[in-house]
């Protein structure tokens, strides 16, 4: 059993109902019906914290009542808040020791079942005799005395000092066939234990005691209800009193599974049932008056400073009938005083006041605001709703009790005889029943931050993703930022002026397919510029590099992602036009003027590239301090210098080279010579990457084409026309080349093949003319034999 993690809001209404089912029954008819869940009631955000401060106000004293039903008295309950106002931790552990030692053996006779019948007749006076056999077999058995001893304490920190709330012995007779011990002589468990000191921190006032759990949201790290470190430390309270009462109610399952007897069979259900029976005081609900006047409150104030005139009259009223319905309650329900007094009026004066200032008196809590001004009244139902819930849950608790102690056969607690008695049944229960207000605490929570969620996603008509997020940040920023500072999309068309576009670089987000915005800062460099001036260079080879001017563009990505969301995922998008080609190389800054490629590829004629884009997050600045402070000087110094290297491999580069430019550079061709030459540009791209054919070889040469004018365009393109033209016949005249030493070795493959076969089955002469049968043309080998002087034939 544990607490469920993500929030149902189909059971938790469902238990909702249940339980405002049992309150209106113990509510006047009026009352119960104003009472609603939080959600159908027209509210204010403030009402939104003080639900969940009531709520947990409510849980502690709900645990209150359970403990004083299990042996916390007043006495008992004045030292542990002792212990608490002395910063002193208090725990409650549940211990358990047992031991279990050799009694006697004990031998019996044991007649079998089975019987042999013999008859005998006597000859001479006829009579017949019966003698029956029977096998006696003697068992021996030896019993062992099992005894237990378990302790539920309140215990100060460090051990020093405790009180026992419960605490019994017993012991019953094991039998064992064999004499081996079936427990342990003696075992000592190791004691279960929680931190209950938030419990007891809570306290504000002693007598009665009322606690004070309040949202400090004038934190800078409180966000809403429950995102906050108020709440966050009540819910792990909670949790680790559920656990503690799972634990501690196995461990007494286990210790009466011992017991043979019938009725410890009923253990699981009977608990369980009668703990589900018992009212739940911890509601998540509002009332509906209330809330009208609170909501109208807030509404009806004209200005800041008489809103806060009103405020603190409508606050100070409601403190007094607060603190009047708490003394009727305490008086209605007609106890002398004690614990379970002091618990019916626990959560009432918490819900009255609401403060977000932190720990104080009682008074503070019911004056101070937020801001440090008075609240207004809130939708919380009253004082005397609230003392009649926690009356009613003391009541049915106890009447739960009462039953189980009233069932047949329910041995009683003084029988020492007995491992499991009505003192064992009442314990789980009240465990159970503390689990239950701590699962109706943990939902109730759940619940607030559920409706922010749902009234925030009905407000905007749809679930937002990080999608719609990255859409408002869109625009947002056209409204915030002038043009030239506002986030760009990274798409980028390869163009020189005056020329159509090569292609078109984009990174996208893979989810949307759309370019991811950047922030831009661009910078030129003109053509033979230095690295000073912003020149930068990549290897091309051991010996060789290139350096490259033109524009260079810095980009700056923002992500966002919601919660436990993975980072996004993106792409690198490359596409080429028709009759257009460029390079993209893809690496990292190594320095200023230092790019270091770590892949390259070459787009042609409309070819495509999509490339996944992995992203490692590393710690930001602060979280890597906060990580390292804590090693030695040595591995600090480590791990800054490993952080380095990460850092300067980090800044992600693309560089987009254009191939034709390069290309005219190369042949030694006028600017822009190629533009037009589509036909010559394909064939030149071909000759170049498909056969590696030298750039000088393809080149214009002044020293070659003499014919050719140094200012006559027209003729270099045609000088290098005739070069490929050249190369185009030579590659031609090759190819024909191979083809033909393909062809004629086939054809000596198929003669061997064929003269193999022909030896093989030994017809026909080697010398004869023979067609082959998937060929029509006849193939005369006879001319590829010699006669030799003696008569035999020999290949030539």
């Amino acid at each position: 059993m544990s607490l469920p993690s993500l929030f149902d809001e189909a059971r938790f209404r469902a238990h909702v109902d249940e339980a405002l089912g049992i309150a209106r029954r113990a509510l006047r008819a009026s009352v119960g019906e104003r009472l609603a869940v939080a959600a159908a009631v027209d509210h204010r955000y403030d009402d939104k914290y003080a639900l969940v401060e009531a709520a947990a106000n409510v849980a502690l004293a709900s645990q209150l009542t359970a403990l004083a039903e299990l042996g916390l008295t007043d006495s008992k309950l004045t030292q542990v808040r002792s212990w608490s106002a002395a910063r002193r931790a208090v725990v409650l552990s549940f211990g358990v020791e047992e031991t279990c030692q050799f009694v006697r053996e004990v031998k019996r006779e044991v007649e079998s079942a089975h019987k042999h019948v013999s008859s005998k007749k006597n000859v001479v006076t006829g009579r017949s005799t019966t003698t029956t056999h029977s096998v006696v077999r003697t068992e021996i058995t030896y019993e062992w005395r099992y005894e237990y001893r378990y302790q539920l304490r309140v215990v100060c920190g460090g051990g020093s000092s405790s009180v026992t709330l419960r605490e019994r012995s017993a012991h019953t007779t094991l039998t064992t066939s064999a004499k081996r011990n079936p427990r342990s002589d003696k075992h000592v468990a190791v004691p279960i234990e929680v931190d209950v000191s938030h419990l007891f921190e809570q306290i504000v006032d002693e007598q009665p005691p009322v606690f004070g759990f309040t949202i400090d949201r004038r934190d800078a790290k409180c966000h809403t209800p429950r995102r906050n470190a108020n709440t966050s430390a009540t819910h792990r309270y909670h949790i680790d009193v559920f656990k503690f009462c799972e634990r501690a109610a196995n461990q007494i399952h286990q210790l009466a599974s011992i017991d043979t007897h019938e009725h410890t069979r009923d253990l699981t259900s009977a608990t369980t049932s009668a703990a589900v029976s018992v009212a739940l005081p911890v509601l998540p609900v509002f009332d509906r008056s209330n809330a009208a006047a609170a909501v109208a409150a807030t509404a009806a104030a004209p200005a800041a400073a008489a809103a806060t005139m009103t405020t603190t009259a409508a606050t100070t009223t409601t403190t007094t009938t607060t603190t009047a319905a708490t003394t009727s309650v305490v008086a209605a329900d007609g106890d002398s005083g004690g614990v379970g007094t002091a618990i019916v009026a626990a959560a009432v004066r918490g819900a009255g006041g609401r403060s977000s200032s932190g720990r104080g008196s009682a008074k503070g809590h019911h004056k101070k605001g937020a801001g440090g001004g008075v609240l207004p009244p809130c939708a919380l139902p009253d004082a005397d709703t609230i003392g009649v819930l926690l009356r009613e849950q003391r009541h049915s608790l106890r009447e739960a009790l009462q039953k189980l102690g009233a069932r047949s056969h329910m041995p009683r607690a003084d029988n020492v005889q007995r491992l499991a008695t009505v003192s064992e049944f009442q314990l789980v229960t009240v465990l159970r029943h503390v689990q239950r207000i701590a699962s109706a605490f943990h939902e109730a929570v759940q619940y607030a931050e559920h409706m922010l969620y749902k009234q925030l996603q009905d407000a905007i008509g749809k679930l937002l993703t990080s999608a719609d997020f990255d859409d408002y940040m869109r625009f947002h920023s056209r409204r915030v930022l002038a043009p030239a500072y506002a986030p760009r999309p990274c798409a980028y068309a390869l163009r020189r002026d005056g020329h159509c576009t090569e292609g078109v670089v984009s990174i996208e987000k893979l989810l949307t397919n759309q370019p991811v915005l950047t922030l831009v800062r661009e910078r030129r460099v003109q053509a033979g510029a230095t690295a000073d001036e912003g020149a930068m260079t990549f290897a091309l080879g051991t010996s060789t590099s290139a350096t490259f001017t033109g524009k260079h563009y810095i980009h700056a990505l923002l992500t966002q992602r919601f919660g436990s969301d993975r980072a996004p995922k993106l792409r690198l998008h490359a596409r080429a036009r028709h009759y257009s080609s460029f390079a993209l190389l893809i690496g990292t800054i190594q320095s200023a003027s230092s790019f270091a490629p770590t892949f390259g590829v070459v787009l042609r004629n409309r070819d495509e590239l999509q490339l996944p884009l992995w992203l490692d997050m590393l710690p930001p600045p602060k979280e890597f301090k906060a990580k390292v402070k804590s090693l030695s000087p040595e591995q600090q110094r480590f791990a800054n210098a490993y952080r380095s290297m990460q850092l300067s491999g980090t800044l992600f580069a693309v560089l987009l080279v254009e191939l034709k430019p390069q290309l005219e550079t190369v042949l030694g061709l006028p600017v822009d010579a190629l533009a037009k030459e589509l036909e010559l540009s394909e064939q030149l791209f071909e000759l170049l990457s498909a056969y590696r054919v030298p750039s000088d070889v393809l080149a214009y040469d002044a020293a070659v084409d003499i014919d050719v004018k140094p200012t006559d365009t027209a003729g270099k393109i045609e000088a290098v026309r005739q070069h490929a033209a050249a190369v185009e016949a030579m590659l031609e005249r090759e190819r024909r080349r191979v083809v033909k030493e393909h062809e004629q070795k086939e054809k000596l493959t198929a003669a061997e093949h064929k003269f193999r076969n022909l030896a093989t089955s030994g017809g026909g002469s080697a010398g004869e003319k023979y067609y082959d049968d998937e060929n029509e043309d006849g193939c005369d080998y006879s001319d590829d034999y010699d006669d030799d002087d003696d008569g035999s034939e020999s290949l030539s």
